[in-house]
């Protein structure tokens, strides 16, 4: 049993980071990749959340975003402390709808599936394969990795609580700080660059088995994938350590087949 619940543990921190890393709406910034900075005309006073979340969603790609179905992403996950050893992620997403993630390194493949208020997940380790199903109370910790727009996409019509927290600092420069709470337990704190909307920084609070974790994410090597502007680099930050997600590619609105979502007998 402990050994079933160590390994859910790690399918919903990777999860989590897909989530928060992907599904970001950001700002434009200057990162070496010849997308010029959109910077917003300087405040004396802090904006009214409406009109912040307003002026991010312009930054970043607009009313592109209310276009998104579903999406595909290939990424690799390095730990900062152990360069040599590395695993590839597949990730699969129908908006709002399931999520699917498959998991390669030298020695093991998992997948984990979510699809409405249930899954299941498939782990090889050492030449053994173990298939278990998802109950109720983890697909609803993990529904909201179905959300491919974000957080601050259009918050109220997901039914987000969302709230406007004050100034801070990201990254050592000067970032609006808003906070989005999700039922059950799940607390974002992002963080956008006060010049450029972009999102730099983001805290997660959530619970994984009934034990509140903290992680810390941060964004980098900003490209454009179509007309919206996603990271391809985060760096995950919690008690354990730090790892480094590179995402080699990002595919918007391809079709997806509907086995993706179907448990393997």
């Amino acid at each position: 049993m402990k050994k079933s619940i160590r390994i859910s543990n790690i399918f919903f921190l990777l999860l989590l980071f897909l989530f928060s890393s992907i599904n970001a709406v950001f700002g434009q910034i200057n990162t070496g990749s010849g997308i010029a900075i959109q910077e917003v005309q300087s405040m004396p006073n802090p904006p009214l959340l409406d009109s912040l979340l307003a002026q991010h969603l312009t930054a970043t790609g607009g009313i592109a975003w209310d276009s998104i179905q579903t999406a595909k992403f290939e990424t690799q996950v390095t730990p900062r402390n152990n360069p040599n050893f590395s695993s590839s992620i597949t990730y699969h997403i129908d908006h709002l709808k399931a999520h699917r993630m498959d998991i390669k390194n030298s020695f093991s493949e998992a997948t984990i599936c979510v699809q409405g208020n249930g899954g299941w997940s498939v782990g090889k380790f050492m030449g053994e394969t173990k298939k278990e199903s998802i109950d109720n109370t983890v697909a609803q910790e993990l529904k909201y990795q179905m959300d491919i727009t974000g957080p601050l996409h259009r918050p109220k019509d997901k039914g987000y609580e969302i709230g406007y927290i004050g100034i801070d600092t990201a990254q050592g420069l000067p970032a609006y700080k808003i906070q989005v709470s999700f039922a059950p337990g799940i607390t974002y704190c992002c963080f956008l660059n006060c010049k450029t909307l972009l999102e730099v920084k983001r805290i997660v609070d959530a619970p994984i088995r009934g034990q509140n974790t903290r992680i810390e994410f941060y964004y980098s090597d900003f490209k454009k994938v179509n007309q919206l502007l996603v990271p391809h680099r985060t760096e995950m930050h919690n008690r354990k350590g730090v790892m480094i997600f590179e995402h080699r590619e990002i595919l918007f609105n391809l079709p997806l087949d509907a086995r993706l979502w179907l448990k393997p007998e």
